[in-house]
């Protein structure tokens, strides 16, 4: 049984939505055009990602800050399900992914992440301040 992962946001400059969700559901090859980062395109080719995937774990359910961004990102990624806010991809998923890079967007995501007591992986910061980062926390 797989685990099933949600991702969130979507950050200028920041593949790593594309790059969480390909290493654990590989990608749709006819869709590659649509990553809109070269370095992402040009290492996919390099490597077998039947032996470098995620074992166990399926991205199932993104949400983003605009819906065609988040269809993209599930055209390429094999992302089975859009979400249209938070708390449903909370209720649907056993962890998440928290992929926005900006740090001023954690104050919206991350008390409602947190009580939901599921697993998160926050890319980069929970926030600069660690006064702010107790805050959260807490």
């Amino acid at each position: 049984m797989n685990l099933k992962f949600g991702v969130i946001g979507e950050s200028d400059g920041n593949g790593h939505p594309y790059s969480w969700s390909i290493a654990c559901n590989g990608y749709n090859e006819k869709n590659l055009n649509l990553i809109p980062y070269d370095r992402i395109r040009h290492y996919l080719q390099k490597y077998e990602l039947k032996y470098h995937r995620i074992e166990g774990v399926e991205v199932t359910h993104i949400l983003t800050q605009n819906k065609s961004v988040s269809r993209k990102i599930a055209k390429v990624c094999n992302i089975k399900n859009i979400c249209t806010n938070l708390n449903q991809l909370i209720k649907s998923v056993d962890a998440i992914l928290l992929l926005r890079d900006d740090i001023q967007s954690r104050k919206k995501y991350l008390p409602l992440l947190l009580k939901s007591g599921k697993p998160i992986l926050v890319d980069k910061f929970v926030h600069t301040n660690s006064n702010e980062t107790i805050k959260l926390l807490k």
